[in-house]
């Protein structure tokens, strides 16, 4: 599998909280993982696709893959609950 080179600056703004730009993301900041979710997993695939990436890279990268696992715990969430609305009488 091929490195993608990533060319300049990421521009981060410090200023505005990621977790209050749309629902979605308001929505994932609200999530607690708990304290069973191995976020060294998050690590580990970071490290296979980008082992080359910078420091600074690596956390948006490890940040960006807690969003998306805390976004893909709501969405079982919900598919459990209409899994479980439908078995009700």
């Amino acid at each position: 599998m091929a490195t993608i080179p990533v060319y300049g600056n990421i521009a981060i703004n410090e200023d505005v909280s990621v977790y209050d730009t749309n629902d979605t993301m308001r929505m994932i900041g609200r999530v607690a993982l708990g304290d069973n979710v191995k976020f060294s997993y998050i690590q580990d695939v970071i490290d296979a696709r980008m082992p080359n990436a910078s420091p600074r890279l690596r956390r948006l990268m490890f940040e960006y893959g807690v969003d998306v696992l805390a976004l893909g715990f709501i969405c079982g969430k919900r598919a459990d609950r209409a899994r479980r609305a439908k078995r009700r009488p």
